[in-house]
């Protein structure tokens, strides 16, 4: 979207609600270093600063989860870092992001997976 816009598209511009597309297509893929693509986008998303691109709550949660699901060694460290970057955000948007429910549980369950793997 980025390029289109660039290459003489003004009116198409990313949103959250596209860059929350993408997130979930990569927090589904198997591929290896998905989750790190998805936490690349959340990144992007937060250094672009506009407002129609801002990351929300539904954007953090997607990338945590793309940590949870990841197969990768780090991935629990990951997901929780997330989640701690998630409440600093917090204090600084309350409105627009801010950790529930869904964020600590996905935590959890990342850190239960690996203790779980572990133990196989």
């Amino acid at each position: 979207m980025e390029e289109l816009r660039r290459g003489g598209h003004p009116y198409i511009r990313p949103t959250t609600f596209c860059a929350n597309a993408v997130l979930t297509a990569w927090s589904h893929c198997q591929e290896r270093g998905s989750a790190d693509r998805a936490e690349v986008i959340l990144k992007r998303m937060e250094d672009l600063g506009r407002e129609e691109c801002l990351p929300n709550t539904i954007s953090y949660n997607i990338a945590i989860n793309a940590h949870a699901r990841s197969p990768s060694p780090s991935s629990a460290a990951s997901a929780e870092s997330l989640l701690l970057r998630m409440e600093r955000q917090s204090t600084l948007d309350p409105t627009r992001v801010r950790p529930n429910h869904i964020s600590f549980n996905t935590v959890l369950h990342a850190w239960a997976r690996k203790s779980r793997d572990r133990r196989a």
